[in-house]
């Protein structure tokens, strides 16, 4: 049987800690908690949980795999599928948020 070093906890524990959806439930509940406007919440939850999918497909599944590549990339798929560069502003805005909370 395998034993666990301290070490190797502390790993996993990041490691667990480091997982994006992880990240996006614990923001959505912060703003929640501030008192956001249920409108609000509802475009935070529509625009990262697209966001979320778009990691998803990229197989990014941690918040520090998340790189400004894939940011870019976000941008241009958003810009492919039809949003105005207002709509992709409004993503980028919300993702901005996201990431530097």
């Amino acid at each position: 049987m395998a034993t666990t070093t301290k070490n190797q906890a502390f790993n996993l524990k990041y490691k667990q800690c480091d997982y994006l959806l992880t990240w996006l439930e614990a923001f959505l509940n912060d703003r929640k908690a501030q008192g956001f406007a249920p409108g609000t919440m509802r475009f935070y939850k529509i625009r990262l949980s697209k966001f979320a999918d778009f990691c998803a497909s990229k197989l990014i599944t941690q918040i520090t795999q998340i790189t400004t590549s894939d940011l870019r990339e976000y941008m241009l798929r958003m810009e492919e599928a039809g949003h105005n560069p207002g709509g992709r502003h409004q993503g980028y805005r919300v993702i901005k948020t996201f990431l530097y909370w």
